[in-house]
């Protein structure tokens, strides 16, 4: 059985990532009320997964706020959840006069900084992606996708043995209070090009970026479709033929699960998202792994969800056999007042669950019409089962809607639907 997460698209053009911040205040953010004390969001990343001397990148969305006079502390991966501490910081701050810096301090050499100012006067009221990256000794820091500063020097690539990630305050008393709402937040073990980060604020986390660990592998077989990198490379073993370069250093997709050679020691590590967050989906925080839904980390002080509309949750699950190249209405069981239609109108979809338990399609299209069956998702996938890649953030219906799906070769899936019902 091969399965695929994706995150539905209205258009097959995808969504800008403009669009995807302006659709974040359409259904949940995590609000922070600006005066508890100690509010904040905590997650124990561990010693395993320290950032050390390897790639890593942050990002946050939120709305940002109009304080000025006080240091706001955004996002801070720190030693301990008991302060910032004088090392093994990294961090997103608002300064008292409203600049935003990117701190990278790590366990030796001291701090270096990248600052922006006027970041508060610019920016205030609207919703931001920040993403804050380290790769060997140069830190950039993007705003909303572009690069707004850059630094370099050696002690950027020494160790960051950072092992808690902390939204808002920077420990349990933390005086001043955070006082913005955030919908999404993740820590990654490989650090985003200008690209990645298009993709990632238009998208998420996407199916690549969704099983990162920076535990060491020394064995096959791979996740066809997942991210890794090539933390040591010895002679006689041989990547290519799964989308890899034979050198240490190297960052791959797999095309492959089983490497033609991996007797000789080379070792891998997966890369991406450590942990992510994500509040929109009014679903509360997780780590990427959606199939087991985990939470990981903790709210404190607090913290509320702020709905922006009134909601209903609902989920279709449908299983249906399907010819290649041939559109087929899923037949979900029937919602009550709905009659033989599946989808109900104002319903929010922001991911679709495919479980494939037969056959080998390398596409999958889902929309609301038997002759355009891409308005919700044209997903495109790897070799030996769905690995697809989102194309947007979300789809709603505007009017009761039957479901089609197509797949490029005949198919026995199973479809997940979790929506939300909106007014």
């Amino acid at each position: 059985m091969s399965s695929a997460h994706i995150i539905p698209a209205p258009s097959l053009d995808g969504t800008l990532a403009a669009s995807a911040r302006q659709n974040a205040g359409l259904s949940c953010g995590l609000t922070f009320d600006g005066y508890t004390l100690g509010q904040r969001v905590t997650a124990f990343t561990g010693s395993a997964q320290r950032a050390g001397t390897g790639p890593a990148s942050y990002w946050i969305r939120l709305l940002v706020g109009s304080r000025i006079g006080l240091i706001t502390y955004v996002l801070n991966h720190t030693l301990t959840d008991l302060g910032l501490g004088s090392s093994n910081i990294a961090g997103l701050t608002v300064s008292s006069t409203g600049t935003l810096i990117f701190n990278w301090n790590p366990s030796a050499g001291g701090a270096t900084t990248i600052q922006l100012a006027g970041f508060v006067a610019t920016y205030s009221g609207q919703v931001v992606d920040l993403v804050a990256t380290r790769s060997g000794s140069t830190i950039n820091l993007y705003v909303n996708g572009a690069l707004v500063g850059t630094a370099t020097n050696a002690n950027i690539a020494n160790s960051m043995d950072s092992e808690v990630l902390k939204i808002g305050a920077a420990n349990p008393n933390n005086i001043p209070p955070f006082d913005m709402t955030v919908y999404r937040c993740a820590y990654f073990n490989r650090a985003m090009s200008e690209s990645d980060i298009s993709t990632l604020i238009s998208r998420g986390v996407t199916a690549g970026d969704q099983s990162a660990s920076q535990a060491s592998i020394t064995a096959g077989p791979l996740v066809i479709g997942n991210r890794y990198r090539i933390s040591s490379f010895v002679a006689g073993d041989d990547f290519t033929n799964i989308g890899a370069t034979n050198a240490t250093g190297n960052e791959f997709v797999a095309t492959g699960a089983t490497p033609t050679a991996w007797t000789n020691g080379s070792t891998l590590v997966s890369i991406g998202a450590i942990c992510a967050f994500d509040f929109e989906a009014g679903i509360g925080f997780q780590l990427p792994d959606r199939f087991a839904n985990r939470i990981h980390g903790a709210i404190a002080g607090s913290v509320t969800p702020q709905w922006t509309m009134p909601r209903r949750e609902g989920v279709l699950h449908a299983t249906g056999t399907f010819a290649s190249g041939t559109a087929q209405r899923l037949t979900p069981a029937p919602i009550s007042g709905l009659a033989s239609d599946a989808l109900p109108a104002r319903a929010l979809i922001r991911e679709v669950v495919v479980n494939v338990t037969s056959g080998t399609p390398t596409t999958v299209s889902l929309g609301t019409l038997s002759t355009a069956t891409t308005d919700i998702v044209n997903a495109q996938a790897v070799a030996g089962g769905l690995n697809a890649e989102p194309m947007a953030s979300k789809f709603q219906a505007a009017s009761t809607s039957q479901l089609w799906a197509t797949f490029n070769a005949a198919t026995t899936a199973t479809f997940t639907i979790p929506y939300t019902l909106t007014q």
